[in-house]
């Protein structure tokens, strides 16, 4: 197993399931190649905590805690702008998807067609699910507002698009709420 860190690059997570394997470590926004293109600078680390066990239904999961900074484009202002994501995880790996669809609730899929798996797509998965729909500073902090001030139709329009909900969160609140 190949480490980057004290994080392996590919895993089996069946195995890693069953030896109720934990893991701490970092891994390079560098190497995130799907999120890239959503990220003003790829500089930067995920800070990982990882455990992986069996439910006692005999699920394999990955519970854990990601954070991170990632430098992303205002789409108000087109000026960089920083998101903190601080989130749990909560990832159960099947071989197919009528078994992800037969999960008990409060578990993301991830289907498994052949081991090993690179680690970093799990992850890069889970922060792809976090991205806002449409990146902004929060009004207050925004540079463009003042100049949006003088423009009503634009203010207008904007309140609309931040009142669009990120068809994403539909489910984290799902997720939450158990």
């Amino acid at each position: 197993m190949t480490k980057q860190g004290n994080l392996p690059l590919q895993i089996d997570p069946f195995r890693l399931a069953e030896t109720r394997r934990s893991f701490t470590g970092q891994l390079s926004l560098r190497h995130m190649h799907r999120l890239q293109p959503s990220l003003l600078s790829d500089s930067g680390e995920v800070q990982l905590e990882l455990q992986f066990d069996i439910d006692e239904i005999g699920t394999k999961y990955l519970q854990g805690h990601m954070a991170v900074e990632l430098e992303l484009e205002c789409q108000r202002c087109l000026e960089a702008m920083t998101l903190s994501i601080n989130k749990e995880m909560l990832i159960a790996f099947v071989r197919t998807h009528h078994k992800a669809e037969q999960l008990p609730e409060g578990y993301d899929p991830f289907v498994v067609e052949q081991t090993p798996i690179a680690l970093i797509d799990v992850i890069e998965d889970e922060l792809i699910l976090s991205l806002p729909q449409v990146p902004m500073h929060k009004r207050e902090d925004c540079p463009a507002t003042e100049l949006l001030k003088a423009d009503k139709q634009a203010v207008k329009a904007i309140d609309e698009l931040e009142q669009k909900e990120n068809p994403f969160e539909v489910l984290a609140k799902l997720k939450d709420s158990e």
